[in-house]
Order: structure tokens, then C-alpha cells, then sequence
């Protein structure tokens, strides 16, 4: 299976999204919840990611028409690049007193990036292979999805506790940009 470029890229890019969405959410409400971050009840930080589900929910929906309008390669390729955007004006809020004018539209933006890429990479993998493969193609990419969320809140973790959500927010900005490095290989439109 992974000898078909595209399923691989697919894998890769849910390895990926799940690294990004998973270290994203954890060490986000880390922060918002501690006195040093923003100082926010549980549940004050949990409505703050409101904007963020707003996207998921939209653009995840959006996704099959954005791809058939614009092109796979051109949507993932751009859904990633939002989701560095949106890292670059969620870090950007932290460093001006603009914290929330700036942090609810970034919450936003990494939000519709990530769910262009999550909604459209499983399609991407299993559009590759044969009827037969798809329980065995599908059982491939969720692990795919699965193993990035455990890498990115360890990796996350080793992060945070040396830089904070500052560094949590530039490692996740990389991460995004490979993925649309890695979007830019694909053989489709």
C-alpha cells in the first residue's frame, strides 16, 4: 500500500494533521488554564476553542466541494499553509496585548486548515486502492492518524516544558509546513 505515492502522502498527512490537532489541544488548554498563561476556568478555556470548532465543523464539510472546485493538491496544499497561518496568529496574539482580537480569528484559521487536511486525506489514501484493500487501507491510515497524535503530544510535551505554548506553536507552524511540502508531491489536481 505504501508503495502507492499518494497513499502514503494521505498516511503521512493524517500522521501529521492528528500531530498537529492533538499537541494543539492539549497544551493550548495547558496554557489557558494556567496562571502564568491566560487564567482561564476549564471552562472559559474550553469556550474559547469555539472558533476553532466553528472551522473544523465548516470547512470539514466544505472540504469534498473545495477539492472539486479548486483541486486536491491545491486545497491540502493550502489547508496546511492555513493551519501555519493560523499558528503564526495564534503565537502572535501571545507577544501583543491584542490577546483574544487576535487569538479567537487564529483559533479560526487553524481550524479550517486542519480540517481541509483531515477531512480530505483518508479520501486522498483509500481513492488509490483497490475495493479489497480498503478495510486493510483504512486500518493503515487510522493507525497513521493515531501513532501522530501520540508523537505530537510527546513531542509537544518536551516542548512545552522548555519554551511554553510559544515553542508548542512554532514546532506545530513546522509540522504544517511539511505537510504542505508533502502535499505538493502528490499525483493529483
Amino acid at each position: 500500500m505504501f508503495a502507492n505515492r499518494n497513499f502514503a502522502i494521505g498516511a503521512g498527512l493524517l500522521f501529521l494533521v492528528m500531530f498537529d490537532i492533538m499537541t494543539l489541544l492539549l497544551y493550548y488548554n495547558l496554557f489557558a488554564q494556567a496562571v502564568d498563561g491566560l487564567g482561564m476556568s476549564a471552562v472559559a478555556a474550553g469556550l474559547s476553542l469555539v472558533p476553532l470548532s466553528i472551522a473544523l465543523f465548516a470547512f470539514a464539510r466544505a472540504a469534498p466541494l473545495i477539492a472539486t472546485r479548486i483541486g486536491m493538491r491545491r486545497m491540502l496544499t493550502g489547508g496546511s499553509l492555513l493551519l501555519a497561518v493560523g499558528c503564526a496568529i495564534i503565537w502572535l496574539s501571545f507577544q501583543t496585548n491584542a490577546t483574544f482580537a487576535l487569538l479567537m480569528p487564529g483559533l479560526f484559521v487553524a481550524g479550517a486548515g486542519i480540517a481541509l487536511v483531515y477531512a480530505s486525506a483518508p479520501r486522498l489514501g483509500l481513492a488509490t486502492l483497490p475495493p479489497l484493500q480498503a478495510g486493510k487501507g483504512s486500518g493503515m491510515l487510522n493507525s497513521c492518524s493515531f501513532l501522530g497524535g501520540t508523537v505530537g503530544v510527546t513531542f509537544g510535551g518536551i516542548v512545552f516544558a522548555l519554551s511554553g505554548l510559544s515553542g508548542v506553536l512554532v514546532l506545530l507552524g513546522i509540522s504544517a509546513l511539511a505537510s504542505a511540502m508533502l502535499c505538493l508531491r502528490l499525483n493529483a489536481e
